[in-house]
């Protein structure tokens, strides 16, 4: 192999190793450019062709691109969507019994946050019922915002981007970015009746620091049920079982890489 031969590989290496460590959120050409102070058109080029072989893939929505399902899925070892309910759900039923009200679990996937498992508490009163498989933009609601304020700003910006035409009204985007804001220094996401009017939502990411959060849970609830005074006793009681879903999750993994 000639020297121009091994200088592409060493270019595509790097190229690899820069998109790997930008993670799930994937990263633009212009800042894989700078990175590896390379032209705009060699990047271009060198990025084509590895979609191409399905090494990576390019998210149309905010032009970031990101390593392949193939690689994915043999080298992060993400969890089941099945696995993590199963992880999940004994939290979620400690959480229920607890409050009496409805909790869920959410999932980011992309620029939206979709409703997967939900527990109901024993309080008759049902307002603004979350259904399983529902989808909203990423900041409408309590887990959704709580997963859209996990993110960096610059991706922050790409989903209210993506998302403009349905973040109307409470949630416009100069409005958004104030409750990510809040959402940020006080350490979980209360909607006061944006979604639905006349009910409360409170919600926490489920993130261990190393990497922006894939899911949250939350609970939802007539507002009389979730007065400001009671905020902070039902968000610690959520840091706990939040708290207890990562080191469930962190032994799932020890256990996988144990096998392997």
């Amino acid at each position: 192999m000639g020297d121009e031969g091994a200088q592409s590989i060493y270019r595509a290496g790097r190229l690899l190793l820069a998109v790997a460590q930008a993670g799930s959120l994937g990263i633009r050409l212009s800042a894989l450019a700078a990175r590896l102070d390379l032209p705009h058109p060699t990047v271009h080029r060198m990025l084509k062709a590895l979609c191409q072989t399905g090494v990576l893939q390019r998210m149309s929505q905010s032009n970031r691109y990101t390593l392949g399902q193939a690689l994915t899925v043999a080298s992060t070892g993400a969890v089941p969507l099945e696995a993590l309910q199963r992880i999940v759900r004994p939290a979620l039923l400690r959480l229920a019994t607890r409050v009496g009200d409805n909790v869920f679990l959410s999932v980011r996937e992309g620029y939206e946050a979709v409703c997967v498992d939900r527990i109901e508490g024993r309080f008759p009163i049902r307002y603004g019922l979350l259904d399983i498989g529902v989808r909203r933009p990423l900041g409408a609601g309590a887990a959704s915002l709580a997963l859209l304020a996990d993110l960096p700003d610059d991706v922050i910006e790409d989903a209210i981007r993506v998302n403009r035409k349905d973040l109307t009204d409470a949630h416009a985007p100069e409005k958004l970015w104030v409750l990510v804001e809040q959402t940020r220094s006080q350490g979980f996401a209360f909607d006061d009746g944006r979604l639905f009017a006349g009910g409360r939502g409170l919600g926490i990411a489920i993130t261990d620091g190393h990497g922006p959060a894939i899911a949250a849970i939350s609970i939802g609830a007539i507002a009389e049920r979730l007065p400001q005074v009671r905020l902070p006793e039902l968000a610690a009681a959520m840091r706990k079982e939040v708290q207890a879903i990562i080191e469930a999750l962190a032994a799932r993994k020890e256990l996988a890489d144990y096998r392997n």
